[in-house]
């Protein structure tokens, strides 16, 4: 008797501390949407920024405690082994010199990935939580393109000087949003009317539009090709290529009347307005010769790069292996870059496997997304700063949702 009270009790307890978690989550995931709003941003980000760091940094401790129930997935290994090295890195760094200094890179984004696989969530309070998320970042793309810039117009000029940290919110939601009107099963909401969930997607990527995230906004077109291939399994039979045929016919009749030209118009401008086209340095604004650069210094310190050297050079190369290169160097960044090379064969391979198991893909799409842009934006996969928050939340609820599928699959035999 005494032992089925105690039983009850600790279940009581795991109940009510999960209920605590996820309150937690909810408010950290709404303070981060307030951080980057018209006018909050421009008067107190900095000091929800140290809040921010603070809160996670308490939760991650206190989810350390659990860490026996992690150990057994390679993904929590790989990754906090890469996190020591920079730690090593950074110290080995401050004793020779001022030299390597993102040490929070990867450490906020384990504690989230930590946070998020100590906490339960079952579907429908996870769909209700990345719901908020959306309608957050709807306000935040709509509220930031009127009070900034003159509403769903392209200007010539970039407005929004914390483009690189709105954008990143807007693509993930827009990508989770995406997953969710080709496949409603993919989130936990059920009966939303797909009118609805368009015209929210549509605000998402008109808000990217404006703002001119360029490599967010193809990073979303990427990967929501991949989600239409993946998620939508059609069977080859004739009332489904005759849809398919009808689709197309009816697509093809709207471009040759002109309906799309808003729209093309409208991505041509966001993507090459005041840039030479005929110039692939003016339309990646740049980049190329900073990748050029980076190269040649590379050639000249492949072992530590500035690191060793203990010189640096004007050009920032925005893709996240070349920025590490020019940082460390080839064999100084080489755990690093292995993780990272990691990530993508990891999202891949779940890609891969997506029709062999349970089939909770979400968070392999935003990891994709986050890892297209990397691409061109070297902050990405980890930052910038909380930016990134609902890509590593979501695959901790992917570890935690196939931990338990796993061990329920075990204790069956």
């Amino acid at each position: 008797m005494v032992d089925t009270i105690n039983k009850f009790e600790k279940r009581n307890g795991i109940v009510k501390m999960n209920q605590l978690k996820r309150g937690v989550f909810f408010v950290l995931i709404t303070v981060i949407m307030v951080q980057q709003m018209p006018i909050i941003k421009d008067v107190l980000y900095d000091q929800i920024r140290i809040g921010l760091y603070i809160c996670f940094g308490i939760f991650s401790i206190l989810s350390v405690f659990q860490i026996n129930t992690i150990t057994n997935r390679k993904f929590f290994v790989y990754f906090g082994f890469t996190i020591i090295y920079t730690i090593l890195l950074y110290i080995i760094s401050k004793v020779f010199g001022d030299g390597y200094n993102n040490i929070f890179e990867l450490l906020v984004p384990f504690g989230i990935l930590l946070c998020s696989f100590c906490t339960d969530f079952n579907a429908e309070q996870l769909g209700k939580i990345l719901l908020w998320q959306i309608l957050m970042s709807v306000l935040l793309g709509i509220s930031s393109i009127f009070y900034y810039g003159e509403g769903f117009t392209i200007a010539s000029r970039y407005f929004l000087r914390s483009k690189n940290q709105i954008g990143p919110l807007l693509g993930i939601s827009a990508i989770i949003t995406g997953a969710w009107i080709i496949n409603e099963k993919q989130f936990g909401i059920k009966g939303a009317n797909i009118i609805v969930r368009i015209g929210i997607f549509i605000l998402l990527l008109l808000s990217i539009l404006v703002i001119r995230n360029r490599a967010g906004l193809l990073g979303v077109f990427i990967t929501l090709l991949f989600v239409l291939i993946i998620e939508c399994k059609l069977k080859i039979n004739i009332k489904n290529i005759l849809i398919i045929q009808t689709v197309l016919l009816a697509l093809i009749v709207f471009f040759l009347v002109g309906a799309f030209d808003g729209i093309i118009d409208m991505i041509y401008k966001s993507f090459f307005l005041n840039y030479n086209i005929t110039d692939l340095n003016s339309i990646s604004a740049g980049r190329i010769h900073g990748y050029k650069s980076s190269l040649e210094f590379i050639k000249q310190y492949p072992v530590l790069g500035e690191l060793g050297a203990r010189i640096s050079i004007s050009n920032t190369p925005h893709n996240y292996i070349l920025n590490k290169w020019l940082n460390c160097g080839v064999i100084g960044s080489l755990p690093i870059i292995l993780f990272y090379l990691y990530l993508w064969f990891f999202a891949f391979k779940s890609i891969n496997n997506s029709n062999k198991t349970i089939g909770f893909n979400l968070p392999i799409w935003v990891l994709l997304f986050s890892l297209i842009v990397s691409m061109f934006e070297y902050t990405y996969p980890y930052g910038p700063g909380t930016s990134q928050f609902i890509v590593w939340f979501l695959l901790g609820q992917h570890h935690r949702f196939h931990n338990r599928h796993t061990q329920s699959v075990s204790n069956e035999f």
